[in-house]
């Protein structure tokens, strides 16, 4: 499966927040899987049909369950149509 991230960020120098230190070293962070990114995003979109829901609802599906597959299918598709 795809190991590529969105919203990696390299180690760098910057000020924290929390604890008022200042000019500290911020250690990298991978990210998401942009599988797990493109899967958020068409489950955002699922949700938001009522009419899909409803339609899984009468149906007596797991409505969390079905998206979430559903969602998974649409990421890797997704990453499939990108060549990744």
């Amino acid at each position: 499966m795809n190991k590529e991230s969105a919203f990696p960020r390299p180690a760098s120098r910057g000020n924290n927040y929390l604890t008022g230190e200042e000019d500290v070293v911020v250690d990298p962070q991978k990210g998401m899987t942009l599988r797990d990114y493109f899967a958020a995003k068409a489950m955002q979109s699922y949700m938001a049909d009522e009419n899909l829901i409803e339609a899984y609802s009468q149906l007596g599906k797991n409505v969390k369950k079905e998206v979430s597959v559903i969602a998974y299918m649409m990421a890797d598709e997704m990453l499939k149509a990108r060549g990744t």
